[in-house]
């Protein structure tokens, strides 16, 4: 099992099919005018590859936080999912992939820095995505100017 892509969004769907919609996409950095703070909504999309014979299977997606100084390991949520194999591979024989997505609403960061989000299956690691956390007001050139939970892409 491999994590293929994942990014953070302002907003997201997935459908049964696996397509996904997001909103305000491709960023790795907030910036909060203070600390701890709070962001109104986040959302991680993860898209993970896995191989012919766990398949047709279901597993449970499980994502940690880990705050920059390592010291705090917090669940986020876990996804039940089902590998599907690819229209373009043969069934049974091919990798299959799904599309998970993690909702988060009113999330508290507590310090600047560099927070992991983990991705697990069995307790072992899948991959992992980086979301920087900065301070202060927004400035010129930031690409976003709100109050609580500026994006910068």
């Amino acid at each position: 099992m491999e994590l293929v892509y994942g990014f953070f969004a302002r907003y997201a769907e997935t459908t049964p099919e696996g397509i996904f919609n997001a909103v305000g996409s491709g960023f790795d950095t907030i910036r909060l005018d203070k600390f701890p703070g709070t962001v109104p909504s986040l959302a991680l999309l993860v898209k993970i590859k896995f191989p012919p014979e766990e398949c047709n299977k279901t597993h449970e997606i499980k994502f940690r936080l880990i705050r920059p100084d390592g010291s705090a390991d917090v669940d986020m949520g876990i996804a039940s999912v089902k590998a599907v194999a690819t229209a373009a591979e043969s069934p049974g024989r091919g990798n299959g992939y799904s599309i998970c997505l993690l909702s988060i609403y009113g999330a508290e960061f507590p310090s600047e820095g560099l927070y992991e989000v983990r991705i697990l299956s069995a307790e072992k690691k899948v991959g992992e995505i980086f979301l920087q956390f900065v301070g202060g007001p927004a400035g010129e050139g930031d690409v976003a100017n709100e109050k609580s939970g500026d994006v910068q892409e």
